[in-house]
């Protein structure tokens, strides 16, 4: 069965920050390079030259299972070290961590790993250690992903010496998926229902349609306020209750103000939409935003009430298969 397209309008009074979401991906594949330095206790003994830094760098894959979710396996270089103990003895680790992410923006989020190491120490000894590291990733787009992470392993030893390392790192990531609904797609997927839909059968629209008094926002602002958010409800009801569902959120504006302010705005507004949705479960994945600014009124700009109409957001769930 076929379910049509759907559209859900939120009228608003001005509210919303930055564009469409975070691109997500289930594998990826990246490298980093940067700086260790061992604890104070791998030269405190020494009588010799000591050197308790040095360059590294790193390969990592990765799989994200979800928002918050991915599972990172990689290879580290942790970098050349000489001291009493030990003399020009190379260490690296076979690593293997869970990785917690949360968004902080539309492109940006701030992670946590906890995991272990399997840590080469020289000639001597090999060992295993706990990990912990924390780091900030920017999406450029829906393929790359830079990242800026330190990194602790906890205990590392040659068994002369007992010692820990601090990595800080400047990496990147490919993802190999592309998000499934992109910009392009979307508008693809509408072209393709327009051309298969029968001309005596007219297209489902507004089967649920909500508006918002003008009221419950405040007047060039991009926050909803605590009342509308209720409507989002039902939206998130035909969302969990159709896993295959996607959404696209637009948008728009009033002829009040310059054009690119006003394209700015409905993209802040499309996008507080999108957040509220996020923090009541909604995948990112499963949405694309963006804004219109001012170019498709739906009523006249003239007049107060014909201005409250067209400062809105509209979600269209486009038809699906189930």
């Amino acid at each position: 069965m076929k379910i049509k397209n759907n559209i859900i309008t939120l009228s608003l009074t001005g509210f919303f920050s930055l564009n469409s979401g975070l691109a997500y991906s289930d594998l990826y594949l990246g490298a980093k390079t940067g700086k260790t330095w061992l604890d104070l206790n791998a030269c405190q003994n020494s009588v010799i030259s000591c050197k308790d830094n040095s360059s590294s760098f790193g390969l990592f894959l990765g799989n994200t299972f979800n928002h918050y979710l991915s599972l990172e396996a990689g290879y580290d270089y942790i970098g050349n070290f000489t001291s009493y103990n030990f003399n020009h003895d190379n260490i690296q680790a076979i690593t293997l961590a869970a990785k917690l992410s949360q968004t902080i923006t539309n492109n940006t989020k701030f992670y946590t790993k906890i995991g272990g190491a399997f840590v080469d120490f020289g000639s001597i000894n090999d060992d295993r250690s706990y990990l912990g590291a924390v780091g900030f990733e920017y999406s450029t787009n829906e393929n790359w992903d830079i990242r800026l992470e330190y990194q602790k392993l906890f205990d590392i030893s040659n068994n002369q010496t007992t010692t820990g390392s601090n990595t800080v790192t400047l990496g990147v990531s490919y993802k190999f998926n592309k998000p499934e609904y992109s910009k392009k797609s979307l508008v693809n997927q509408q072209e393709n229902i327009e051309q298969n839909i029968m001309p005596e059968v007219e297209p489902i629209k507004n089967i649920f349609e909500s508006k918002v008094s003008g009221t419950l926002f405040e007047i060039d602002s991009a926050e909803l306020k605590p009342e509308a958010l209720y409507i989002l409800d039902d939206i998130m009801s035909i969302m969990t209750k159709y896993p295959q569902a996607k959404i696209i959120i637009i948008g728009h504006t009033d002829s009040t103000g310059s054009e690119d302010y006003n394209k700015i705005l409905s993209e802040k507004r499309a996008q507080s939409v999108a957040q509220a949705l996020m923090r009541k479960g909604l995948d990112p994945r499963r949405y694309f935003a963006e804004g219109l600014g001012m170019s498709q009124p739906i009523a006249s700009n003239d007049t107060p009430e014909g201005r409250q109409l067209n400062r809105r957001v509209e979600i269209v769930i486009p038809s699906f298969e189930y």
